[in-house]
């Protein structure tokens, strides 16, 4: 006749179970937030390559974030954001969502949810002539997701370097959600993970201007 197990026995293998599972769902969840950042990391490269191809068809201009056309025949009022103009350019639309979005976050002006945002003086000043642009940011992991102030962004801080002197707390600021770091894009096409303390990522003039 077999004997069963006594209560001790169980406890040590459920001891044991629970020792475990305490060491490998960490690295599980580590494992799957890389993975998430690699996706992320693609599809703000693919967002960039997609507003090259934009920037050819006009004039070497940057989308826009937002504007609002009226209709000069009927008067009716349409807004846009970089989301829509560069939907032409773009296959497949969760390209613009970043893997690590959090479920019910409020959409856009157009009904639809990204984790990204564009440098608003890429837009201002046309981020297709960019001074060395291999070191210039176009997009980034947005930390204000949804909302209109995360279609754009118009620097590290969130603050509009304005020269009176008074800088404005405006638009979205590159979020850390992956492993301490933002995925960027760059306006010569390449994109790369970076941490918030990256050398010359919070530089204006470097990273943000592209007439810098």
């Amino acid at each position: 006749m077999k004997r069963g197990f006594t209560l001790i026995e169980l406890l040590v293998v459920m001891a044991i179970i629970s020792i475990l599972a305490s060491i490998l769902f960490p690295v599980f969840s580590r494992a799957i937030d890389k993975a998430k950042a690699i996706q992320c990391l693609s599809n703000v490269k693919q967002i960039q390559l997609a507003t090259m191809m934009y920037a050819q068809d006009y004039d070497q201009w940057y989308p826009p974030a937002p504007y609002t056309y009226t209709d000069p025949d009927d008067g009716t009022t349409t807004t846009y954001i970089w989301l829509d103009v560069l939907q032409p350019y773009i296959e497949n639309y969760q390209i613009m969502v970043c893997p690590s979005l959090h479920p019910g976050t409020e959409p856009g002006i157009s009904g639809k949810l990204t984790g990204y945002a564009i440098n608003y003086w890429m837009i201002l000043n046309g981020g297709a002539t960019a001074h060395k642009s291999a070191e210039k940011l176009t997009y980034a992991d947005a930390s204000v997701i949804g909302k209109h102030i995360s279609w754009y962004m118009y620097n590290y801080g969130g603050t509009d370097p304005d020269p009176d002197g008074n800088p404005d707390t405006l638009g979205s600021t590159p979020d850390t959600r992956h492993m301490e770091g933002s995925n960027f894009a760059f306006a010569d096409g390449h994109a790369k993970w970076l941490r918030r303390d990256a050398p010359g990522a919070s530089d204006f003039a470097t990273a943000w201007d592209p007439q810098g």
